[in-house]
């Protein structure tokens, strides 16, 4: 019968790191860029197979603009139809 006293719990690596910027302008314009690293780790019970280390990097960039805000002065009241709807009115 085999054992696994003192093998890794496999699928959880021993270390995780995680770390982002981002930058928004105030013309609309933004950026930003994340890292993701996963130390190796066992893939069985065995601790036989191992899964390598890996990073990622993710980088984006766009443009966002706000055309139309009724909801900036606090007059535009959207659940009206709701409230008709169920004979509030």
């Amino acid at each position: 019968e085999q054992t696994f006293d003192g093998n890794e719990v496999p699928g959880i690596p021993d270390h995780q790191l995680y770390a982002d910027i981002f930058y928004r302008s105030d013309t609309g314009l933004y950026g930003g860029a994340d890292f993701f690293y996963v130390s190796d780790f066992f893939v069985n019970d065995s601790n036989s197979e191992e899964n390598d280390s890996y990073k990622v990097i993710n980088l984006k960039t766009g443009f966002e603009k706000t055309f139309i805000n009724k909801f900036k002065d606090g007059s535009y009241n959207f659940s009206v139809y709701q409230l008709e709807r169920i004979g509030t009115f």
